[in-house]
Order: C-alpha cells, then sequence, then structure tokens
C-alpha cells in the first residue's frame, strides 16, 4: 500500500491501491460528480436525509474541524461518495465518519479500502485514538421474526 503523503496531522492525500482513493480537502468543484453519485435514499439515516442539506454541513465542517475526502473509482474516474475526518483534536483523537456511496460500489470492496487508509493515515500523523462515528438515530429498530 502506498505511504500517504503529510501535508499537515490528519490533512493528506491518500491513495488506494485498487479501486479508489480520497482526494483531500473536500473540494466545492465537485458537486456535480458527487449529485450525480447519490441515489435517493442515500441520506436515509444522516441528520440531513438529502444531498443539499448533507453538502451545505459538508461545506460548514470545513470550518469546524473536519476534513473530507471525495471517494474516487480509479477504473472509471468516476466519484462514488465521500467519507471524513471528524474531530481531529489535540489529544490525538480523531472520529472517522459520515460516509456514504453510489449504489453501485456498495457491498465492494470500495468501504473497507478508504477506512484502511484513513485508519493507516490516523495512525502515520500521529493520531493514538481512532473512532469510527455511526449514528442510528433514523434506523428503524429491528424486528424479531417467529
Amino acid at each position: 500500500m502506498p505511504r500517504p503523503r503529510s501535508t499537515a496531522r490528519g490533512r493528506r492525500e491518500v491513495e488506494g491501491r485498487s479501486d479508489c482513493f480520497g482526494r483531500s480537502p473536500f473540494l466545492p468543484v465537485y458537486i456535480e460528480e458527487l449529485r450525480r453519485a447519490v441515489a435517493p435514499r442515500t441520506f436515509r439515516y444522516f441528520a440531513t436525509p438529502h444531498f443539499r442539506g448533507w453538502y451545505a454541513k459538508a461545506l460548514q465542517d470545513k470550518v469546524n474541524a473536519a476534513v473530507r475526502f471525495t471517494v474516487w473509482s480509479i477504473r472509471d474516474a468516476q466519484v462514488v461518495g465521500s467519507t471524513s475526518y471528524f474531530y481531529m483534536a489535540e489529544d490525538a483523537r480523531v472520529e472517522i465518519g459520515s460516509t456514504w456511496y453510489a449504489d453501485r460500489v456498495r457491498g465492494t470492496a470500495v468501504n473497507p479500502e478508504t477506512k484502511l487508509l484513513l485508519l493507516a493515515n490516523a495512525f502515520d500523523a500521529g493520531y493514538h485514538n481512532v473512532v469510527f462515528r455511526t449514528c442510528s438515530m433514523r434506523h428503524t429498530p429491528p424486528t424479531r421474526s417467529d
């Protein structure tokens, strides 16, 4: 796996070895590519359940110590989603979350590879505590089948 290129703690370009890579920082120039990757139900579990709200929050989060990555498919040079670092604290703690992908890459190697790259990048940058942030506020509770 290629080593991330350092630009500052947590703010690096990370490149995948087979199918995807993240590009940091999150750039508004990719808005149309990101919008094309979104399916109608992509944000159903997010606090902002539509692209417009997610994108507005993404731009705001740039100011609030979050680093967003646009995830690309190297094979076809298409944007396939986004993931982020949050709460990049001085005590060497960082959270990974706000991840979404286009339907066509869900269940593929894209998410595990992206997460592996983000973990390696965070530890290489000096973070000692990396947390995966998941949000269940919109998930429906599991039901028991008899």
